[in-house]
């Protein structure tokens, strides 16, 4: 039994067929069953839309059948109210899968002149389906030369069917277009060179269950900043068993990140809102939603709180401190230049002595920038001419500071990441030098960075590992998108870029199972989703300080890092995979089949022959038996004539 039988307890099992042409009273083939009467009459003033209005009229205690003028027989309508669905479909829609309907569609049946889809559907309202709210693109009919505001008829399609739904409400003491009384009125598109075929359903009004069953959360937008002021709105529908939305409900609302507000909503047509505000700390919002007289009844949406850190410089550094790391020397109010492996420094003439007596071959010299420093290693002694020091340089570094993210996940804890860049010394860097890196926790989180595929990304790793997507899904407990940008760099001017990776250290012997050759820091290409560095851990590449585990490895250049575990076991397929931190347990709705009991005289509803269920077909199954045995029938057949004449033979001889 299809989706909308199990879900509507009384249908019109009725199609309609239209046939082309103009006039006021055009006559329309339908069958079907009965217990109430739709009168239905057609007009039409374009060749491309046919107009329909009627009323809901009760049955007589001896049904019969109407003449062939009648525009459509008698249909199964048990009360007034809800709202008529027609389709071009001969299979019944799922009413769960219906989307809005683009008039584009209809312009592909009538053209695109003055009577248009795209110039008839051209409002927008929401339709209420039992506890649903369906937005679509909208045309309110005509009564009395005006547009009517209660007959609206909205266009839907369902996703990947491509099927026209129109969807139009069944009213009380209406007036149609010529003024005569009717519950409902609506038109559709016709081609008249290849007439259309349309099926109508009743989709009745239904008190809506006040006991709620299943609880789901919806976050939008998705991912917003770490900066203490963007906000997401959290969406909480409340359904009961069968799927629909249950009112006055009064649900909770909680969140280990960032601020939410309110913590406690009552549901008004099924539907809590409240409004998430992000820390100013980066990491992922677990936020929670529950029942509150059944905390058992709950859904959790992740909300990512990014932040990028950069690093940048342009042209000559003034007004800083430079430091000579390790000898406690430190400069106030100098001007630095690096240019073309020399460092110079400007200050007074006393502190250009200071700085020279210290800056000897093989000292770092460090200055500030914005987001990080530039940390200079000497290749000889620095020397000082007045108020001037100046030395020739052996390696020049981008030292940024650890970046933190709390992630989800509690195995993980706070994982916190520091990426530096090792340039040569002949290197420029204040010539337009911008560094950022950002950390994620999900693939797909790096949409929001505009990598072009992350899902490749993962599958990538998961080839990597010869398994499926999905066994890695939990294995990669942070990522790290960083992009350097200096004008005119050459690639063999970057000599390395050191990271370092710090967790917790229950991931390390969970997840990695203490073993530091389960752990791999990879680097893939953000463009192309290629794997271009991979490094696997060594005792000497770690380090373990309390509870907490440091991961250490140098690339060559810059893309997308992660560092993932080896998968324990082998996951069969491919392609699959999902996308979730340790998703939680929760209650889902089930969908119940609704029977409907019909009165003793009444006969049952004949479906139309669009609708005759088609003759079975053998499976492949049968198929692939009938063959074998026709086959081994045949191998017999032979076998049994060589063993005839070999016997003929010998017979003979």
């Amino acid at each position: 039994m299809s989706a909308i039988k199990n879900a509507i307890p009384v249908l019109i099992l009725v199609f309609i067929i239209v046939a082309s042409g103009g006039g006021c009273a055009q006559s329309d083939d339908a069958r079907g069953g009965y217990i109430l009467i739709i009168d239905l009459d057609a007009s039409s003033s374009t060749d491309y839309w046919l107009g329909y209005y009627g009323s809901v009229i009760p049955a007589s205690e001896n049904p019969h059948y109407l003449d062939n003028r009648t525009r459509i027989q008698e249909i199964n309508i048990s009360w007034v109210g809800g709202c008529l669905l027609i389709t071009d479909s001969q299979r019944i829609p799922n009413i769960g899968h219906l989307t809005a309907g683009s008039p584009a569609m209809i312009d592909t049946v009538i053209g695109t002149g003055y009577d248009s889809g795209s110039m008839t559907f051209k409002a927008t309202e929401n339709y209420r389906i039992y506890d649903r709210f369906l937005p679509a693109p909208t045309a309110y009919t005509f009564v009395n030369c005006s547009e009517s505001k209660y007959f609206k008829e909205g266009f839907f399609t369902e996703q990947g069917e491509g099927n026209l739904v129109f969807i139009v409400p069944v009213v009380e003491n209406g007036t149609c277009y010529n003024a005569m009384p009717c519950n409902f009125q609506f038109i559709l598109p016709n081609d008249p060179a290849s007439p259309m075929r349309y099926w109508i359903y009743h989709i009745p009004t239904i008190p809506p269950v006040t006991e709620p069953f299943a609880i789901s959360l919806t976050a939008l937008p998705g991912i917003i900043k770490a900066d203490g002021i963007e906000t997401s709105t959290i969406t909480a529908i409340v359904t009961d068993k069968s799927g629909r939305m249950v009112n006055w409900t009064e649900i909770t609302f909680s969140t280990a990140l960032g601020e939410i507000t309110p913590h406690i909503a009552t549901a008004k047509d099924g539907i809590a809102n409240a409004t998430l505000t992000s820390s100013t700390s980066p990491g992922t919002a677990v936020v929670k939603s529950a029942i509150a007289t059944r905390t058992t009844i709950y859904d959790i949406v992740y909300v990512p709180f990014i932040r990028t850190a950069e690093a940048r410089c342009n042209g000559t550094l003034e007004d800083v401190t430079v430091t000579v790391l390790t000898t406690g020397v430190s400069v106030a109010n100098t001007t630095v230049s690096i240019k073309d492996g020399v460092i110079i420094i400007n200050t007074t003439e006393e502190d250009a002595g200071i700085i020279a007596d210290n800056a000897t071959a093989g000292m770092v010299i460090s200055a500030p920038i914005t987001g990080g420093s530039l940390e200079i290693t000497l290749e000889d002694d620095a020397t000082a001419v007045a108020g001037t020091v100046s030395g020739n340089i052996s390696k020049i570094q981008l030292n940024t500071p650890p970046e933190e993210y709390i992630t989800a996940n509690p195995d993980v804890g706070t994982a916190s990441i520091d990426i530096d860049v090792d340039f040569l010394g002949m290197f420029t860097p204040c010539r337009c030098l911008s560094f950022n890196a950002t950390l994620v926790e999900r693939y797909r989180d790096l949409e929001y960075l505009n990598v072009s595929d992350p899902y490749r990304l993962k599958e990538t790793l998961a080839a990597y590992f010869g398994v499926d997507t999905s066994a890695i899904a939990n294995n990669t407990p942070i990522m790290v998108h960083a992009q350097l940008s200096v004008t005119n760099l050459a690639p063999s001017e970057i000599i390395g870029v050191p990271i370092s990776i710090t967790l917790h250290k229950t991931w390390y012997d969970t997840v990695a199972r203490s073993d530091p050759g389960n752990v791999v820091l990879f680097k893939i290409n953000e463009t192309t989703g290629e794997l271009e560095g991979n490094i696997t851990m060594t005792p000497e590449s770690i380090t373990i300080t309390g509870d907490q585990i440091t991961f250490r490895a140098t690339f060559d250049h810059f893309s997308v890092f992660a560092i993932v575990a080896r998968p324990a076991t082998i996951h069969p397929g491919g392609g699959g995979g999902g996308d979730s931190i340790y998703p939680p347990v929760k209650v889902t709705p089930t969908i119940t089949l609704a029977s409907t009991l019909a009165p003793v005289e009444t006969p049952t509803p004949m479906v139309a022959s669009g609708l005759e269920t088609p003759e079975k077909q053998p499976d492949r199954d049968e198929r692939s038996y009938l063959i074998w045995m026709i086959l081994l029938a045949i191998a017999a057949g032979i076998l049994l004539i060589i063993i005839l004449r070999r016997s003929r033979n010998d017979n003979d001889e």
